[in-house]
C-alpha cells in the first residue's frame, strides 16, 4: 500500500528547499522561491512534529527525532536569515558571510538526513503498532 509511504514526503519536501536554494545559490532562480518553500518545509515540518510529540509520548526515540527536527528546522531558519540580512545591508563581513551561508548549507544536509529518519522511524512505528 502507498499509504505508509506517504510520510516520505517529509524528506522530500526539504528536498525541495534545498533544489530552490540550490538555484538561487547558483543565480538559476530568485531567493523568493527558496524561501517559500523553506517557510513551507518549517511549517509542514514544525506542525507534525507537534503532533509527534502529542501523539507519542512514550516514544522516546520518535519524539527525540521529532526534536531534532525542530533545532534542525530552527538553526536553518536562523542561519538562512543571518546570510540573508547580510547580503542585504551589504556588510562586508566576507568571513561572517562565508561562516553563515556555509552553516546554512550544512545545515540543509543535516535536516533532509533528520527528516528521512524521522520518516523512517514514523513509518515503522505506524507499521508495527
Amino acid at each position: 500500500s502507498a499509504k505508509p509511504l506517504r510520510i516520505f514526503a517529509l524528506p522530500a519536501l526539504v528536498f525541495l528547499a534545498i533544489f530552490y536554494g540550490v538555484g538561487y545559490r547558483h543565480k538559476n532562480s530568485g531567493v523568493a522561491l527558496h524561501i517559500a518553500a523553506a517557510m513551507l518545509v518549517a511549517g509542514v515540518l514544525l506542525i507534525f512534529c507537534m503532533y509527534v510529540n502529542q501523539k507519542y509520548p512514550e516514544d522516546t526515540a520518535l519524539r527525540g527525532m521529532a526534536n531534532l527536527n525542530i533545532a534542525a528546522v530552527l538553526f536553518q531558519v536562523a542561519m538562512g536569515v543571518t546570510a540573508l540580512v547580510i547580503r542585504l545591508l551589504e556588510i562586508e563581513g566576507g568571513l561572517t558571510l562565508g561562516l553563515a551561508r556555509t552553516a546554512h548549507i550544512t545545515g540543509a544536509a543535516a535536516l533532509l538526513a533528520a527528516s528521512t529518519m524521522l520518516a523512517i522511524q514514523y513509518r515503522r512505528r505506524r507499521h508495527v503498532g
